[in-house]
């Protein structure tokens, strides 16, 4: 998926490309940093499947096989309880169709299109 400068907006999702590789590595080691006991996905992330470079949001494959989104704050840190923001979307098809969704969606105020749908 491509933006309007066919710029890549969502990356890693499927390419075994080395520097995606990499930077999937980067992005997991910063959730790991960042997700703390009681937040909905701590130990349960096994993969990072795809990153949106307009916004930073994450969509990370679960320990059972499901999808969730994430938004990292970077901060290289623990963060507070609610932080990063998440939500469980369930299969790989609802992964995809919420990464289809935020390609087209518009956000105020640069905000992040959290979803509670599972």
């Amino acid at each position: 998926m491509t933006d309007d400068d066919d710029e890549p907006r969502w990356e890693c999702f499927g390419s075994d490309d080395v520097a995606l590789l990499a930077r999937r590595k980067g992005v997991l080691a910063e959730l790991m940093r960042e997700i703390d006991a009681g937040h909905i996905l701590h130990g349960r992330i096994v993969h990072v499947e795809a990153f949106f470079t307009a916004t930073d949001d994450v969509i990370v494959r679960l320990d059972d096989g499901t999808f969730a989104h994430v938004h990292p704050t970077w901060t290289g840190h623990v963060e507070r309880p609610g932080y990063p923001e998440a939500a469980v979307l369930g299969s790989a098809h609802a992964a995809l169709d919420f990464m289809a969704r935020l390609l087209t969606a518009e956000y105020p105020g640069g905000s992040s299109p959290m979803t509670s749908e599972t």
